[in-house]
């Protein structure tokens, strides 16, 4: 065999290799990664407003739930929910679950204060006895 063939058949098939590799690993990455929650908020967001929508992206998920309540994603993986809020500090916990059975957790605190105006208070001169 001549020496310039042989440096070519070897940079082929070192090509050939590195796209086999590159394949493999594209096809395997959600398998790699396993299942991912994500959600806007960072760390404690606090809201004036009873009523949230807490919106959020999941991949490599099958099932997701929201304190133990299955939730319903749609093809691409988004979520919507609503939900009503108690005075104070409110924590919801996102578990969720992949084909494989792994399973990873998201916590999102939501802090609610309630504004003057519609803050209600207990008058002891309409109780009736």
């Amino acid at each position: 065999m001549l020496p310039h063939r042989s440096k070519l058949t070897k940079y082929f098939f070192i090509a050939f290799l590195l796209l086999v590799l590159l394949y493999t690993y594209f096809e395997a990455r959600n398998m790699l990664y396993g299942p991912q929650i994500h959600l806007p908020a960072g760390e404690i967001t606090t809201v004036s407003d009873e009523l949230i929508e807490i919106r959020g992206t999941v991949k490599n998920v099958v099932e997701i739930t929201l304190d133990g309540r299955l939730i319903f994603i749609d093809s691409d993986g988004n979520f919507v929910e609503k939900l009503l809020l108690a005075d104070g500090l409110n924590s919801f916990s996102f578990k969720a679950k992949d084909k494989f059975g792994r399973k990873t957790s998201e916590v999102l605190n939501v802090v609610y204060q309630i504004p003057e105006g519609k803050r209600r208070s207990l008058n002891t001169d309409t109780i009736e006895e």
